[in-house]
């Protein structure tokens, strides 16, 4: 990666060890990346792992992610929407924090995702954010949740896409 300092769209498949993800992490002109093959170290997005990454636009994460790291997307100012992985167990404080551009969240977990504390939030500075799409038949579980019911007036249920 470090031939291709000017990568702007990277699709990622196998095993992403921890280095691997240093070097990704360290790409300045990425706007678009593509984890949905790819297998994570300790199935985790680190801690502020793309925290900063203001051009950043598109993250596709692998289904086979369990923990959102504390302000892994802080930060990314062009990020507009994200589909959190069907298996996520815990999100961190602050995960998008100061993403002025994020509208909208989608969650298919039918077990909302726990917070790592009880007073974690998604974020400061979401200026244009709306939406928290659940599985429809799940909305209420995500309502009565600690962490998300101080979401519910944005939590709408839609069909799990296929």
């Amino acid at each position: 990666l470090k031939k291709y300092p000017d990568v702007k769209n990277l699709k990622v498949s196998g095993t992403l060890t921890s280095d691997h993800m240093d070097k990704i992490k360290k790409l300045p002109s990425l706007k678009e990346i593509d984890l949905e093959d790819a297998t994570l170290e300790g199935d985790a997005i680190p801690d502020n792992y793309f925290s900063g990454k203001t051009i950043l636009t598109t993250v596709k994460l692998p289904e086979k992610c369990y923990t959102i790291g504390t302000g892994a997307f802080s930060g990314c100012t062009s990020l507009k929407e994200i589909e959190l992985p069907k298996c996520l167990k815990t999100i961190g404080n602050n995960v998008f924090s100061g993403c002025t551009s994020l509208v909208s969240i989608s969650c298919w977990n039918s077990t909302p995702p726990q917070a790592a504390a009880s007073n974690y939030s998604l974020g400061k500075d979401l200026n244009k954010f709306n939406k928290i799409y659940v599985p429809k038949d799940y909305v209420n579980e995500y309502k009565k949740e600690e962490f998300w019911k101080q979401y519910e007036n944005l939590i709408e249920g839609k069909a799990i896409p296929q």
